[in-house]
This record gives C-alpha cells, sequence and structure tokens, in this order.
C-alpha cells in the first residue's frame, strides 16, 4: 500500500505484510497480489487483501489501526480465485462480504474500532463489490453474493429483497451492479443483463424484473451509468464497449470487437473514460 504526493510524485509512506496465497487453476496469469480497491473515508484508507484481511490505517501516517478477517468463522476466507471484492464505507461502517465460495455473510464494520455492528445472511462470497443506494426512502446496500443479488437496510443489517442470480460454474458473479433512476443494471457473464425495479408496496419489497438483454454480457468489467444512459464491454467478441438504454434494455450502439480482456470506466460531463487492460485510454462523447 502506497501513499503518493499528488504534486510531486514522491512515496510519503509505504505499508506490506505478508499474504500467503495459492492461485487456483486459470487464474495464475492474474498473479497473487491485491484485487480489491482501496476506500479512503474520514482520515482512513481500509483494503482488503486476496486472502480476506480487512485492514483500516491513517491516512496520513500509514499506521494500522484494527485489523479483521473473520478467518474462524469462515475457513478459507476467500473464494476460489482470491477476494476481489472492495469495502465500501457509508457513516461509521465500513461494509464488506467475508467467506468462501460455500458460506459467507455481509457485514458491517465500525470504523473506528473494526468492531462487528450487524451481519447478514449466510451465503457464499462472489467476486463483485458492494453498493449502497437509497430507494423508496430506504437507504441499503446491494450485494451480489454467490447466489443472489440481495439488498439490506445500512443501519439495521435487516433483510429487504432479493433476485435470484446463482453463480454457475465457470461462469462468474463479478460486476458491481449499476444503480440508475431507480432501477438497478444487473449482468453476468454468458448471461446477459437484466434490468431491475425494487419498490415497496406498503410493508413489503417488491422486485419488478423489467428486461433481459441477451446480446451484450458482462464478465469482469463493471457498467457505469452517465446522462441517463448505461455504458460497458461486453466479453462477447473478444471484447466490445456498448451503450445500453436501461429503461428499454435496448443496445443503442456497439463499439468495435477484439477491445481487450478488462476495461475501467470513469465518467464526467458529457463523456465516459474507457482504459482497457491493454493500456489504450479511449474518450467517448
Amino acid at each position: 500500500l502506497f501513499c503518493i504526493d499528488l504534486e510531486t510524485g514522491e512515496v510519503k509512506w509505504q505499508r506490506e505484510y505478508l499474504v500467503p496465497f495459492k492461485m487456483g487453476g486459470g487464474g495464475e496469469k492474474h498473479g497473487k497480489g491485491p484485487k480489491s480497491c482501496p476506500t479512503i473515508a474520514d482520515g482512513r484508507v481500509f483494503t482488503k487483501s486476496i486472502t480476506g484481511d480487512l485492514i483500516a490505517w491513517d491516512a496520513e501516517s500509514g499506521d494500522q489501526l484494527w485489523r479483521s478477517n473473520f478467518g474462524e468463522r469462515f475457513e478459507p476466507n476467500q473464494p476460489y480465485w482470491g477476494v476481489s471484492t472492495s469495502p465500501i464505507v457509508d457513516g461509521d461502517r465500513v461494509i464488506a462480504h467475508f467467506g468462501n465460495d460455500e458460506r459467507g455473510a455481509l457485514v458491517a464494520l465500525d470504523v473506528r474500532s473494526g468492531e462487528e455492528v450487524w451481519s447478514q445472511g449466510n451465503d457464499g462470497t462472489s467476486y463483485s463489490s458492494p453498493l449502497v443506494v437509497e430507494i423508496d426512502g430506504t437507504r441499503q446496500v446491494l450485494d451480489w453474493n454467490h447466489r443472489a443479488l440481495v439488498a439490506v437496510d445500512v443501519n439495521s443489517g435487516e433483510f429487504l429483497w432479493e433476485f435470484p442470480f446463482e453463480h454457475v460454474g465457470s461462469q462468474q458473479n463479478m460486476p458491481t451492479p449499476v444503480f440508475a433512476d431507480g432501477r438497478v443494471i444487473l449482468g453476468g457473464e454468458n448471461r446477459g443483463i437484466h434490468g431491475l425495479m425494487p419498490r415497496k408496496v406498503g410493508e413489503e419489497w417488491k422486485v419488478d424484473h423489467l428486461w433481459h438483454q441477451e446480446g451484450v454480457a458482462l464478465d469482469m468489467a463493471s457498467a457505469i451509468s452517465r446522462d441517463g444512459l448505461i455504458f460497458g464491454m461486453s466479453h462477447y467478441d473478444s471484447g466490445r464497449i456498448f451503450c445500453l438504454d436501461p429503461k428499454s434494455g435496448d443496445v443503442l450502439w456497439k463499439g468495435p470487437p477484439r477491445v481487450g480482456e478488462n476495461v475501467t470506466f470513469l465518467a464526467f460531463p458529457d463523456h465516459v473514460v474507457a482504459l482497457t487492460n491493454r493500456g489504450k485510454l479511449q474518450i467517448i462523447r
């Protein structure tokens, strides 16, 4: 973990620790380093190792504040190809899914102490990251685990609703869902993309399945929302960037094929930036 001065490029501090890990078959080319993205909030940096260690660091000094991995509850505490889910912070809680392919839990920890605030479910983990949204006045975390997309009340950890979308064989649950105008956009490897609209009816939650687009599918790369549209990279045709209407599920355009195996998106007004794993940067109007 590095802290780098933005103006000079100087490394202000660097921290490292041993993480013994044996990569599963087929994943050797990924390497054994961390796959999770750090999260920064209120002077703290939160990291998750490839073996499921969630660590809080002081952003200024690099001092380790606390460490938790739930290794006694879930052994091993990572899926087959290692942890890639990224922690998120909401208020005074850092939220992450712990566990292995068979069983696990979505857990909220106090950002100051690392103590458990709530734990929900027993589903195995996936490679997708949780996402905090607000629907019908309820702040909730969307967690696509090994079995289903599950929504949990951020404050209480109470289960709200789910949409079954299981990890099947080598078809992984990897991208983080996209939330746009009350709709949840969920796509999986070789399984197309689904448009969902959760809503509260009285005291109960319902999930309307709006559409299923089979012409494109999300693999490792998470899609992004910009100006009422969804931008993503389908793994079909050896990688093809596309634009989708979240209301209808219609694909509005596709870029050329053979873009790459992976892409990271960033949105800013009127544009989307796409950086492929081959090092090509595209600015899309």
